[in-house]
């Protein structure tokens, strides 16, 4: 794999996503105006009244557990749990992990009970919350192997991308390395040079001495900048975007259930019921009339699909489309940088629609429905099956899929499912779905 790191910056200043930071006091600062530098837009929110609207809309979390506090672990479960549900990636910073036992099961809670897709810490939290021998000083490691052997492991073990920090950071999926070696002075660790060690056998003065007072790379460390920035209020628009020419991939928790809609009254009772995806279909509208119908549709906290029309999606900065086969616009949607879903009936569709870089396909109908008199045989659960064990993205059963048997389509494989008639019965349909993961 090719590192493309100016297109990828290129790309995050053009679209200048929202980041949320549940961080500890003595970084927002710092970290704000880091984000700002990097071209994304930082917002500071960890009260718990706000946490989850504003996780949804975020491109980004961050939860560092620096200043750790009961009603911040509170704030960071309610903001992960909204997060994996939108497909939002989380970064967890488990500062500290293992030098107390609130920490060390602070952090563990938090990768048991959220979706973390990066752990970046220093060696020693990373070998703690790896189950590995570890020694730590306040936030300082003092006693961890910090190699790429630890970084492969702690991924494996944690199922997530392990970026572990230091003179030389150590980044691994689990598979494959990266190794960035800053060998700067100020990436502390017990041997950094910068403090004179004082001679064996004598007294430190004040409480540390030496090394241990110096905090890990980028933890209170000022830059000289000319302030903090400022966080305009298009930030807390949706900004999740991906790079162009790249459809954005889902978690499966996002597409657990799509309601099919034609109004914004069908859309708010979809979501109320537990909705993860509202898809505006309207036959036969034009692009002006999509864009009518879909304009407060936009602002409900759900990932909004327009069907068929790519333009419109575009214009209603919609989350993404979804084509039918033989729907043309793909290779737009993706460059806009949409998530793209195709409609599949067979193995070899899906399987050239996941070649195609999709997010995910809709495979149906499984059942005979009324709602399209014109649709292709019914696939039936065997056919779901084949298709769900023949591709890695996600899949979302369609066609005649109700509370009684969307059970029945999550145990065959599917992801999520897709809803017309029964959409206004979300509620019983994210009950079944929920039960039978």
């Amino acid at each position: 794999m090719s590192l493309q790191t100016g297109a990828d910056l290129r790309t995050l200043r053009e679209h200048r996503p929202l980041v949320h930071q549940i961080t500890n006091y003595v970084v927002m600062n710092e970290t704000a105006n880091a984000t700002l530098a990097l071209g994304a837009l930082p917002v500071m929110a960890h009260a718990p009244q706000e946490v989850e609207e504003m996780a949804v809309a975020a491109g980004a979390l961050v939860l560092n557990i620096g200043t750790l506090s009961d009603h911040w672990v509170e704030a960071m479960l309610l903001a992960g749990r909204a997060a994996n549900g939108a497909g939002v990636p989380i970064v967890l910073d488990p500062v500290g992990a293992g030098a107390t036992r609130y920490r060390t099961a602070t952090a563990r809670r938090l990768l048991d009970e959220l979706e973390i897709a990066v752990l970046r810490g220093n060696a020693a939290e990373i070998a703690t919350l790896a189950g590995r021998e570890a020694e730590i000083r306040g936030v300082e490691s003092v006693g961890a192997a910090a190699g790429p052997e630890l970084a492969r492991a702690a991924a494996k073990a944690l199922g997530c991308v392990a970026s572990m920090t230091g003179p030389v950071d150590h980044v691994s999926n689990g598979e494959r390395e990266y190794a960035v070696a800053h060998r700067h002075r100020l990436h502390g660790d017990s041997d950094h040079g910068l403090f004179r060690r004082r001679p064996e056998g004598r007294a430190a003065r004040g409480r540390d001495g030496g090394a241990g007072c110096l905090r890990r790379r980028s933890r209170g460390r000022r830059r000289e900048r000319a302030g903090p920035g400022h966080v305009p209020r298009s930030a807390l628009r949706r900004a999740r975007r991906s790079r162009s020419g790249h459809a954005r991939r889902p978690s499966e928790g996002r597409v657990r259930l799509h309601a099919i809609v034609e109004d914004i009254e069908a859309a708010r009772a979809a979501v109320a019921g537990g909705a993860t995806v509202v898809q505006l279909r309207r036959k036969g509208a034009s692009t002006d009339e999509l864009v009518e119908a879909g304009s407060p549709i936009r602002e409900l906290p759900v990932t909004f699909v327009v069907n068929d029309d790519v333009e419109a999606a575009i214009r209603l900065g919609a989350d993404g489309v979804h084509l039918g086969r033989e729907d043309r616009g793909a290779e737009r949607a993706l460059a806009a940088g949409l998530l793209l879903g195709l409609s599949a009936a067979a193995v070899a569709e899906a399987e050239a629609a996941e070649r195609a870089g999709v997010a995910y396909v809709g495979v149906g109908p499984v059942w005979a429905t009324p709602s399209k008199p014109d649709a292709d045989p019914a696939i039936g659960l065997e056919g779901l099956r084949e298709i769900c064990a023949a591709v890695e993205i996600p899949v979302v059963a369609i066609g005649g899929v109700d509370a009684s048997n969307a059970a029945d389509c999550i145990r065959a494989g599917a992801a999520g499912v897709a809803v017309i008639r029964a959409a206004t019965d979300a509620a019983a349909l994210r009950a079944a779905i929920d039960a039978a993961l």
